[in-house]
C-alpha cells in the first residue's frame, strides 16, 4: 500500500530517530559504613588513636590499713593510614558540543564521579587491607573486617544460624561492647529471614525513613540494625562473611575532605577528578566481630 509505515522507514524515509531523553543507569552504591560512622578529624598520613583495656572485675576487699593493689593497665596505641581516592573524567570537545542525553554532560560525568568516590570509600572502609606507600605503591588504610582479631573465628562448612548469631553477640557483650549493625550479603541474609527464635524483627517508620531499606531486630543482646551489604562478601572470597560491630566505636577519618578539581586540558578533552583521602578508626577492636566461610 502507497504509504505504508513499517519498521525500515527511518533509514529510508524523512524522518527522525525517537529517543528518550533520560540517561538510564543501574548503580549498586553501597554507602551504609562511612554514612553511619562518625567524623573525625585526621592531621597526617598515619592516624593513632589511644587504647587502654580495663581491669579484670572480680570480688575485691582490702585489709583496713593496707596498700592498694597497683593494677592499672598501661596506655596503648593503635594506628591506621590514609588512603587516597581519585575518580577521574574526561570530555572530548565533540562530547561537550554534542546534543547529550539527560543532564549537561560535564554534570553527569560529576554526579558519576561523587557516587562512585563514595562506593570506593566504603569498599576500602569494610575490605580494605593496610599498605605501607611509597613513591610508587598506594597507600591503603585497614578496613573493618582486618580489625577483627579476638571476635574473628573462620566456619568452614558451617550453615549460620540464628544460635551462631546470638553466640557472636554474647562475645561481644562480655568484651564490653554491643555488637548493634550487621553486615551480611544476601546469603546470610535469607537465613536471618527465616530466624524464629528469641529475635523479633520489627521496621519503626522513623528508623525506615532514617537508615533506609534495612532490617531492624530486637535480640536478648540489644536492637540490631541488618544491612544487605554488597561488600561483605564478593567474588572470590569462601563462602560467606558475617560481620557485626559496634557502631559506637568504628568512626570515619577525614584528612583531605572529597571535593572536585579540574585538571590540564589534553589536547581537545577537558579533564577533572573528585578525589579525597580517608581512613578507618576502630577504637577497639573487640568492636568487630567477622565469622568467614559461612554456609
Amino acid at each position: 500500500m502507497k504509504g505504508f509505515q513499517h519498521d525500515n522507514r527511518a533509514p529510508i524515509g524523512a524522518t527522525s530517530e525517537s529517543i528518550w531523553k533520560v540517561l538510564v543507569q543501574i548503580r549498586k552504591d553501597e554507602t551504609f559504613v562511612t554514612s553511619n560512622a562518625s567524623k573525625v578529624q585526621v592531621g597526617d598520613i598515619i592516624h593513632s588513636w589511644a587504647t587502654k583495656t580495663p581491669r579484670t572485675i572480680g570480688d575485691r576487699a582490702s585489709v583496713q590499713g593496707a596498700d592498694p593493689v597497683y593494677d592499672n593497665t598501661d596506655t596503648g596505641r593503635t594506628s591506621n593510614l590514609t588512603q587516597l581516592i581519585q575518580v577521574g573524567y574526561q570530555l572530548t570537545s565533540s562530547r561537550l558540543a554534542s546534543n547529550a542525553i539527560g543532564k549537561d554532560p560535564m554534570a553527569q560525568e560529576k554526579d558519576e564521579a561523587m557516587n562512585d568516590f563514595k562506593d570506593f570509600l566504603e569498599f576500602a572502609v569494610v575490605r580494605g587491607t593496610m599498605v605501607s606507600g611509597n613513591d610508587s605503591t598506594a597507600a591503603k588504610m585497614k578496613g573493618l573486617k582486618a580489625f577483627a582479631s579476638t571476635l574473628l573465628s573462620s566456619q568452614s562448612g558451617i550453615s549460620f544460624s540464628e544460635g551462631m548469631a546470638n553466640d557472636i553477640m554474647a562475645l561481644g557483650f562480655l568484651n564490653g561492647t554491643k555488637l548493634n549493625s550487621w553486615l551480611v550479603g544476601t546469603v546470610l541474609k535469607n537465613r536471618i529471614n527465616a530466624f524464629s527464635g528469641g529475635a523479633t524483627k520489627y521496621v519503626a517508620a522513623s528508623e525506615e525513613s532514617i537508615y533506609g531499606n534495612i532490617d531492624i531486630i530486637k535480640t536478648s543482646y540489644g536492637t540490631v540494625k541488618i544491612n544487605l551489604h554488597r561488600f561483605v562478601t564478593v567474588s572470590g572470597d569462601t563462602n560467606n562473611d558475617f560481620v557485626a560491630y559496634d557502631m559506637n566505636f568504628v568512626k570515619l577519618g577525614e584528612l583531605d575532605p572529597v571535593k572536585f578539581q579540574d585538571n590540564a586540558v589534553t589536547g581537545t578533552a577537558k579533564q577533572g577528578e573528585c578525589f579525597g583521602e580517608y581512613t578507618l578508626q576502630v577504637d577497639t577492636e573487640l568492636g568487630v566481630a567477622v565469622t568467614t566461610k559461612l554456609l
